[in-house]
Parts: C-alpha cells; sequence; structure tokens
C-alpha cells in the first residue's frame, strides 16, 4: 500500500538522516459514496500522521436547487442526500476507523452563485416605480 511504503521511506530516511520523520498526509473525499468505494480507512489512517477531510463542494450551480456548498449540518429544509454535512463526513470518517485526533477539518475560503430560473423576482432592493 502506497501509504505504507511511504511511512517506511519516511522514517527510515529520518534516522539516516539523524532527523525526524516527515510527515504522511492526505487529503480526501467527503462523500460517503467516494470514502466507501475509495478508501480502506483503518489500514491508511494507520500510516498517516494527518487526514485532511475535503469538507466543501457538497452543493453547488451543478444541482437544481440552492444549497451551501459547506454545510455544517444538514438544513432542515434540505431535500437532497442527508450524508452532505461536515459534521456526518468527519463523524464517518471516525466510525470507519480514522482516529480522531487524526483527523483534520478541509474548509473552503471561497463561496459559490447559483443562477436563478426567475432572476427579477429576487433582486435585492430593487427600485419601485413613484
Amino acid at each position: 500500500m502506497l501509504c505504507k511504503e511511504l511511512k517506511e521511506a519516511f522514517v527510515s530516511e529520518g534516522k539516516a538522516a539523524n532527523r525526524d520523520s516527515l510527515i504522511v498526509a492526505a487529503s480526501v473525499s467527503a462523500e460517503k459514496a467516494t470514502i466507501d468505494a475509495s478508501y480502506q480507512v483503518p489500514q491508511i489512517a494507520m500510516h498517516l500522521d494527518f487526514i485532511n477531510v475535503l469538507t466543501f463542494d457538497f452543493h453547488g450551480p451543478w444541482e437544481s436547487v440552492t444549497g451551501h456548498h459547506n454545510p455544517l449540518y444538514k438544513g432542515s429544509q434540505d431535500t437532497g442526500n442527508k450524508t452532505y454535512s461536515t459534521d456526518y463526513a468527519m463523524r464517518y470518517w471516525r466510525d470507519q476507523g480514522a482516529p480522531a485526533q487524526k483527523l483534520n477539518l478541509g474548509l473552503a475560503a471561497y463561496g459559490r452563485a447559483f443562477d436563478l430560473l426567475y432572476r427579477l423576482a429576487f433582486i435585492l432592493m430593487e427600485l419601485q416605480p413613484s
């Protein structure tokens, strides 16, 4: 496994150079379906120092309804996938075997825009004819 071989090489290099080992980290998906299909969580967690969970882009302009792209919790009016929240993703990684102390929360420092079907009905501060 790549993570195991990389960690072993970094530890070996650190010992040979009389230094601490380099840190091994991975940035991973927060989407349940991707986690299930792509990661052997207990095995990779064993060999990683940190796991950066990318908890953004749950929603975006590719959908037919608006939604926060980086929601902390599932909203009361959300009709989409119940697993699309930061809280769910972090708990899921932990519950699949990743130690909580290795999990880092990856947040987006940007926003998303949506094109509305009826733009004129939603213009802010619309001027009324006098």
